[in-house]
């Protein structure tokens, strides 16, 4: 048996894109920024997917430069671009998400679960 969760913790780079698929389906897509510690600091900047509930919950309560603490799980997928160039991406699929510390002019907002 392999396990595949992952719990980060980052900054919104920018406003989440929350689109819908042809069924209706929400999903929504979003970039953290994860500060890395020690000799190499810096910033990694992972590409997350939400989907239905979760992403709607994203969308609606977080914005640029909001922090999260997300769970969830690492997966690669390939796909075709319109010109028929093949790209692969490796992204964080989300199944839960918290509210985590505060921006700068916000009142902190404690830990909350988007659990479903």
């Amino acid at each position: 048996m392999a396990i595949n969760h992952s719990i980060i913790q980052g900054r919104f780079v920018a406003d989440p894109d929350l689109r819908r698929t042809q069924s209706g389906k929400a999903v929504v897509s979003f970039t953290l920024a994860c500060d890395k510690v020690g000799k190499d600091s810096g910033a990694s900047f992972l590409p997350c997917v939400a989907w239905e509930k979760t992403g709607e919950f994203i969308e609606k309560y977080f914005s640029k430069g909001s922090p999260i603490i997300v769970e969830g799980r690492v997966e690669s997928r390939q796909y075709e671009t319109k010109d028929c160039q093949k790209r692969s991406v490796v992204e964080v699929v989300v199944t839960q998400a918290h509210f985590f510390g505060k921006k700068e002019d916000e009142k902190p907002t404690g830990n909350v679960s988007n659990d479903f």
